[in-house]
Order: C-alpha cells, then structure tokens, then sequence
C-alpha cells in the first residue's frame, strides 16, 4: 500500500508544479500593464509628432504654389488694367474717341410734367 501512495504523491507533485494559478503578483501585473499603457502612449505620440510634420509639409506645399499663383493674376491684372491695352481693346472693337462729353441736368421729374 505505500507504494501506490508514493505514485500518487509523485502524480499529484507534477500536477501542482505544472499549475500557475496563484503564482503572479499582483504588482508584477500592474507593472507590465503600466508599461503596456506606457508604450502605447508612445507610440501614439510619435506617430502624432510623424502625421502632422507631414500635414504641415504639405500645407507649405500648397502655400508656395498658391503665392506663384496669386503672381500670375497680379501680373495678368495689371496688363488688363493698362492702359494701352484698353487702347489696344477700344481700337480692336471699333469704338471712337469722345470729342466734348455733355451731362444733361435733371429739371424736374417727367412724370409730374405729364
């Protein structure tokens, strides 16, 4: 009889040395979670700082080509607004140069004189 209870105590050690339950400290978990938390916060942060150093390239971008823009139709505004272009533009379309320019004067109002 004590040979099957020395079988059975062998059995039963190798059943308790295989289980874990019980086994973690409380503080060792609360510290991988902390440096779980901790590392998706970095991450975060760094794919944040990456995102908007990108956003803000691409703006500069825009910026840039909006001011080589805003060059042409200032150039293409003035040449409108020149004056020998609307010369050119009065000739192109026939119109005649004014001699004297009258301005008729307003007497009274027309519906009252009828």
């Amino acid at each position: 009889m004590t040979r099957d209870y020395r079988i059975f105590r062998r059995r039963r050690d190798r059943a308790q040395g295989i289980s874990f339950a019980g086994s973690v400290h409380p503080a060792v978990l609360f510290a991988l979670f902390a440096l779980f938390l901790a590392g998706a916060g970095y991450l975060y942060a760094l794919n944040r700082g990456a995102v908007q150093g990108y956003e803000t390239r691409s703006l500069e971008r825009e910026i840039a080509e909006l001011k080589k823009e805003n060059g042409k139709l200032k150039l293409s505004e003035a040449e409108a607004l020149s004056l020998a272009r609307i010369e050119a533009e009065a000739l192109s379309r026939e119109m005649s140069a004014t001699g004297t320019i009258r301005t008729i004067e307003e007497r009274g109002s027309l519906a009252a004189a009828r």
